[in-house]
């Protein structure tokens, strides 16, 4: 039944959509709750400006949160343009056309805005102000030339900066005058000797210059508000006399208000004696002042004169503090200004970061030239996700959307955005920015200024039913203090009609006897939770597991339309395993971070373990990985000096033996050598599971980028990787769609935008970040308040009580915006632990650091929302449920080592492992190879016998006639480095040059290497390869007869719709025996791809370089 109340909001959505379509000549700020269709509205304002105003498509900006959103505003305005290019006309998303005054005007404008489309500004906020700096490069203070990074260099940035910072401070701590002169010159009051007296204090406090590191990062990533730190003075602490002078004139005076307002004879001598002790302290640092318990009792006066007191131990306690805010206040300043001093030469250099665009930028909008200029070339200006901007972006806008006056002009701004999603704090998203912003448009226009969407059109009925109930209690339940972040208003969405009486679900899952559980327990609920909702949703047989609308309305679901939607990464890999002991087929979406992934995880421990030597526990812990192979026991009697532990020694001797090897070479050559030594690929292969390669090659193309970019070590590189492993927004591992029905993985910030049919919130049991340190600006000076150790600035106190109230604020909004991803079902498992009663049969609260505490207190007091236990639902299976992996927290650590060691001991122990060429030569292997790796390879080469006499494999005598004076296997690697970069003309010399150079051959060596090269580059294979699609160094990984072998093909080219494989061969001469060999080793490769790719290879092809050109021998396979 539709309410009255309901008919007049509906009526007023209905308006509103209305005033953004057709308002264009005012400016407008919308509010567009969870699936509103804000981008719809976006798009139809868009055409209203092109097709009926006539607006140039290159005098609009639009700016999106992200390159993905940026990506699909663009497809969508493309499609409707060329719609109307079409017909003249476009179709709503209700299907019906919407017609514009003049079709013949519209198809021509449409036509104008799809020419220039490809050039628009349309993108992210970086792209947009690189725009502009490019426009304008010497105003801005740039050379001509101006560029950005890279996404990945500009993860491997911000260690790069500091560490240059850090060692002009190192230098000024070895008395360098070099450095000291550098920091006397900056542009703060601080002296260099003032700085170097408050370092040694902090370093004495336990502060290390990684400490002072981070912090420089910190401060880089905010260079652009570093000005009021920069000019701060440091704190000067009074005297002490003048402390205990305060103090005791403070005290005295508690003691004489408590006198005169009558309290009790006990609590005064209380107060004389406190009076006493703090005149007779030594000094204040020592000094602890008792409290007065129950002295005096409660009448309200003794309780006011012991309110008072309390009051004056919190000042004497901040009395302290006073040497760590001198000390942090001292050098904040000159950090900070060497940080600028940085950035400014890095800007010089026309090489920008991400932030260095927007400060640019938002400095460059303050010239009046440049802004009315912007201002003339914009006509208008949209902003998407606008609840995910800062100070700086708010600034960029406003200043081109004002111009020359003194507001901004109407029209020239439409901002969309959604409070109660505002979810990217840690990207310096800042909602009070939004709520400003959305106070200056509703003072510019009381009548039109703010418009509310709030019709959804993505979710059921029940789904929208729950929110709204829930949720409008969270949000309101928020009550600021005067000083405090803001937080979103909750505005009730506006559910659209059920189809066929589908109204969805809403399901809450909660055991009875959770309260009491560990969190290790809590988590095996909740992963059981998980399990026997997703097979409930699949079964079939419950009607609330539908689709509630859609071309889908009234099927059931499958595991494709299913999204467990987690806080973290480390919440997704934990179900990951649950799933994977379920038998539940699974994709992950970004929410498996590279460097969190299980099957790292050992390798990471070894590579920590080899950059920092001197750490105890990490070497240890890189002991017991399965990488390593040594057991607890073991490592026990090397902890005692057994003698017998003679596998702990070897291997404590080879991580040191690489750790001194790391202080020689780049980041990527150490990770690479630690993969090739304990065979890490050779080792997935070998048990099983390939599919984990990929996440290897992504390391190690990572490592390579981090070296290339930055040139740092492995120590910066395991520093950076740590970093990436703990946030929600790090590298992650690609994403292979295949299409493939199974359930999908992602976290909360990666949902975003996203919309599922059945969403799982999971993650509710996991403990939200308990008391950490943070990095902020004072809201009353906008200087840099920090912690380091123990030693913070002034204001860090409030800073923090700001900070910490804001993360509690974005949790309830974090949470909001998982629930309304779902659709047609939205399920959370529950599975909390409650606090006892503070007083006996007192109620229990739950735990307040649990995500899910306050939605839980919600659902408790809610009459509608019940929760539900699993064996509740349709179909559950008490035996199927599986048990919590042994990685979990929660598992004996000598329980995790043998399934762990176990489970890489098959394959690392067990199986040896080794190049095709071992097996394809076995024969020929010389006397000092590994005894393991010759029986291995003769027993396997003898296997393939029967193979080789079926395949007729050619056997021919090859003599190249070139004979020359450079051999072995490091000219034959030179060649095969020159064919792997060989273009397809030209250079070939210089590149034979640098590469031979590279392996240290002989002078003369490079001429040769040219020569062979040149000669393979005349070949018919290599032509064809360039008239195809080819790849060159294509590694190879498989099984023969359970060893794990591995390779790398030369040259691989397609030829119609198979494969050809072809090898350089750099022999002199080559017998019959070494022909077929070869042969071996390629058909070995070609079994490999055609299992991997599911095509066929066809063709084999060895290519000798001859003196009168080369010689090609040909195998084809089946023939």
């Amino acid at each position: 039944m539709i309410t009255a109340q309901f008919a007049d909001r509906l009526a007023e959505d209905e308006a509103n959509r209305e005033f953004i379509q057709n308002q264009v000549g005012l400016s407008c700020f919308v509010e567009a709750g969870a699936g509103s269709g804000k981008t719809v509205m976006l798009i139809q304002r868009l055409l209203t400006l092109i097709i009926e105003h006539g607006v140039r498509i290159d005098e609009i900006a639009a700016i999106t949160f992200n390159e993905a959103a940026a990506a699909e505003l663009t497809a969508r305005l493309r499609r409707a343009l060329i719609q109307v290019c079409d017909t003249g006309e476009y179709t709503l998303g209700n299907g019906a056309p919407r017609t514009f005054p003049d079709a013949a005007l519209a198809k021509t404008r449409a036509t104008q805005a799809l020419e220039g489309l490809p050039g628009a500004a349309l993108g992210t906020l970086h792209s947009f102000c690189l725009r502009v700096l490019k426009q304008y490069p010497l105003e801005a203070g740039l050379p001509p030339k101006v560029d950005g990074v890279d996404d990945l260099a500009a993860y491997f940035s911000p260690a790069q900066h500091s560490e240059a910072i850090i060692e002009t401070i190192t230098a000024l701590f070895e008395g360098n005058e070099e450095a000291a002169a550098a920091i006397n010159a900056l542009p703060t009051d601080i002296t260099a000797d003032e700085f170097l007296s408050q370092l040694q204090f902090l370093l004495g406090e336990g502060v290390t210059f990684q400490h002072i590191q981070e912090l420089a990062e910190w401060m880089d990533a905010h260079w652009g508000e570093l000005d009021a730190t920069i000019a701060a003075s440091a704190f000067e602490a009074p005297s002490e006399d003048e402390i205990r002078a305060s103090l005791h004139k403070e005290l005295r005076l508690i003691r004489d208000r408590a006198h005169t307002s009558g309290v009790s004879d006990k609590l005064l001598a209380f107060f004389d004696d406190r009076l006493a002790e703090l005149d007779a302290a030594s000094s204040l640092a020592e000094l602890k002042l008792g409290k007065p318990g129950n002295t005096g009792g409660s009448k309200p006066e003794a309780k006011q004169a012991k309110d008072e007191y309390k009051a004056f131990l919190a000042q004497l306690e901040a009395f302290g503090l006073y040497a760590g805010y001198a000390a942090t206040s001292t050098i904040a300043p000159v950090l900070a200004a060497l940080v600028r001093e940085a950035a400014d030469a890095r800007c010089r250099t026309g090489v920008l970061e991400f932030h260095d665009m927007i400060y640019l930028t938002q400095k460059l909008v303050d010239n009046d030239e440049v802004r009315a200029k912007l201002h003339e070339q914009y006509r208008v200006i949209f902003v998407d996700e606008f609840q995910d901007t800062d100070p700086a972006q708010l600034d960029i806008v406003t200043a081109i959307a004002r111009g020359p006056h003194d507001t901004p002009q109407p029209g020239r701004l439409f901002m969309v955005g959604d409070p109660k999603q505002s979810i990217y704090k840690f990207r310096n998203a800042d909602i009070d920015t939004y709520v400003a912003a959305r106070t200056s448009a509703a003072a510019r226009d009381a009548d039109h200024g703010v418009k509310q969407l709030s019709r959804n059109f993505r979710s059921s009925q029940a789904v929208v039913a729950a929110v709204n109930e829930l949720y409008g209690q969270l949000f309101d339940a928020h009550a600021a203090s005067t000083n405090g972040p803001a937080q979103a208003h909750y505005v009730p969405m506006l559910p659209q009609d059920a189809t066929d009486g589908r109204d969805g679900a809403f399901i809450v899952l909660q055991d009875p006897d959770a309260e009491d559980l560990s969190p290790a327990e809590l988590r095996e609920r909740e992963a059981a939770d998980v399990v026997a909702l997703i097979r409930a949703a699949v079964a079939g047989v419950d009607p609330r597991f539908v689709h509630h609308s859609g071309k889908h309305a009234g099927e059931h679901m499958h595991y494709s339309d299913i999204a467990i939607v987690v806080p973290t990464h480390n919440d997704a890999l934990r179900l990951m395993q649950v799933l994977d002991s379920a038998a539940i087929p699974w994709v992950s979406e970004g929410s498996g971070a590279l460097f969190a992934t299980p099957e790292l995880n050992d390798l990471f421990t070894v590579l920590r373990a080899i950059a920092d030597p001197a750490d105890d526990f990490t070497r240890v812990a890189a002991l017991r990985t399965a990488l390593v192979g040594c057991s607890d026991a073991e490592i026990a009697r090397w902890a005692q000096q057994d003698p017998t532990a003679t596998r702990v020694v070897d291997a404590e001797a080879q991580l040191r033996r690489l750790a001194g090897e790391a202080l020689r070479v780049d980041a990527a050559s150490m990770v690479r050598s630690v993969v090739s030594e304990f065979g890490l690929a050779e080792a997935y292969a070998a048990s099983g599971h390939p599919d984990h390669l990929p996440r290897v090659e992504t390391l190690l193309a990572l490592a390579d980028r981090f070296s290339a970019a930055t040139g740092l070590g492995l120590r910066e590189f395991v520093r950076w990787s740590d970093a990436q492993a703990e946030t929600n927004q790090g590298v992650t591992e690609p994403l292979l769609d295949t299409g493939t029905d199974a359930v999908r993985f992602m976290t909360i910030h990666k949902s975003k935008g996203r919309e599922f049919p059945m969403v799982i919130a999971a993650g509710m049991s996991g403990h939200t970040t308990g008391s950490r340190a943070v990095r902020a600006f004072s809201r009353e000076d906008d200087t840099a308040q920090f912690k380091l150790k123990d030693a913070q600035t002034p204001d860090y106190l409030t800073a923090k009580a700001f900070d910490d109230e804001a993360d509690a604020n974005e949790l309830t909004r974090l949470l909001y915006v998982a629930m309304t991803r779902a659709k047609s079902v939205l399920a959370i498992p529950l599975q909390l632990k409650k606090n006892n009663p503070r007083k006996k049969g007192g109620p229990r609260d739950y735990a307040k650091t649990q995500r899910g505490a306050k939605l839980a207190a919600v659902i408790d007091d809610s009459t509608q929302y019940a929760p539900i236990t699993r064996e509740e639902l349709p179909g559950f299976d008490a035996t199927a449920a599986p048990a919590a992996p042994n990685a979990t927290p929660g598992a004996p650590a000598a329980e995790r080592f043998s399934t762990n060691a176990a489970a890489l001991a098959e394959a690392t122990g067990i199986t040896q492992r080794m190049g095709v060429t071992a097996i394809a030569h076995a024969a020929d292997q010389a006397n000092d190879a590994p005894r393991h790796t010759r029986l291995t390879g003769t027993r396997l080469r003898a296997s393939l016998d029967e193979q080789v006499s079926r395949a007729g494999y050619p056997a021919r005598q090859i003599t190249t006639g070139l004979f020359r004076d450079n051999a072995g296997t490091e000219f034959g690697s030179a060649v095969h480095d020159v064919m792997e970069h060989l273009p397809a003309g030209g250079e070939l010399e210089q590149i034979a040059t640098t590469v031979a150079s590279l392996y240290e051959l002989p002078d003369g060596a490079a001429k040769e290497v040219a020569r062979v090269a040149d000669c393979f580059a005349q070949s018919a294979p290599y032509t064809r390869s360039l008239e195809t699609e080819s790849h060159r160094e294509v590694p190879v990984i498989g099984t023969v007869g359970g060893t794990a072998v591995n390779g790398y093909i030369d040259l691989l080219y397609k030829d119609g719709d198979s494969w050809v494989i072809a090898d350089w061969k750099t022999d002199v001469t080559a017998t019959p025996q070494t022909v077929t060999s070869y042969f071996v080793q390629l058909d070995i490769y070609a079994t490999f791809l055609e299992e991997a790719l599911g095509q066929k290879v066809t063709r084999l092809e060895l290519i000798f370089a001859g003196a009168e050109g080369p010689q090609v021998v040909v195998h084809k396979r089946g023939a």
